[in-house]
């Protein structure tokens, strides 16, 4: 009769191991990248464009990057006179995104509240703000390393995702352009007679003329305006 009662017992326990295990996570397959982050300059700063794809599998879902998740990452990093704050980033939803909306915490955690079906795959952006000036001379110093944690409410197992690393931009000279208008200027000469009766280090103007000088620098990481 035990035996019988640890048989029906077991076979119980195995039928609720999918509902569990399903349950536990909110995204099937984690959360994986998509392709290279975009790094695009601004005055003062670069703007990092990094993106995420999960599939969700449960009606609600937190999100948070991975620094803020609470596991004892830094909230700001700084390297070779670059700086971010994790918590200046913002995660959206890539344009044309459909089944799920955004209600929530803030511009940096979102709630997957309202998805129609499952599982629905979506796209996740989040867009990184970097400042300072750059003294790195490549591109192979690591900033941090950029992420997303995922979490059904009311329970405590995450799902993580791959990350990113978010480097350094080099720093690069000023690249600058120089136009002269008019290109070649004649002066009229001095005749002996205006400088026969000058005393010695006195300054004879023969002529004067006018030229206009422009210089033009391109956006770099030094400066936007070096």
């Amino acid at each position: 009769m035990n035996k019988i009662w640890h048989k029906f017992f077991l076979l119980a326990v195995l039928s609720f191991l999918p509902i569990l295990s399903q349950a536990q996570f909110c995204t099937q397959d984690g959360i994986l990248t998509v392709g290279s982050p975009q790094i695009t300059p601004f005055p003062g700063g670069w703007k990092v464009e990094a993106r995420f794809t999960m599939k969700i599998v449960v009606p609600t879902c937190v999100l948070t990057l991975k620094e803020l998740s609470g596991n004892g990452e830094p909230q700001s990093y700084t390297q070779k006179g670059v700086s971010v704050n994790i918590k200046d980033a913002i995660i959206n939803l890539a344009a044309g995104t459909v089944n799920c909306s955004i209600t929530g915490f803030g511009s940096n955690q979102i709630i997957y509240s309202s998805c129609n079906s499952f599982p629905t795959t979506s796209e996740v952006i989040v867009r990184y703000t970097l400042t300072g000036k750059s003294t790195a001379t490549n591109t192979n110093t690591l900033l941090f390393r950029a992420g997303l944690v995922a979490f059904g409410t009311g329970f405590n197992l995450t799902t993580g995702s791959q990350t990113y690393d978010i480097n350094v931009p080099a720093s690069t000279a000023p690249t600058c352009s120089f136009l002269i208008d008019p290109p070649n200027i004649t002066l009229k000469p001095i005749k002996n007679s205006d400088i026969e009766t000058a005393a010695a280090g006195t300054a004879i103007l023969a002529a004067q003329e006018n030229i206009n000088l422009t210089v033009n620098c391109a956006a770099n990481a030094l400066s936007a305006n070096a």
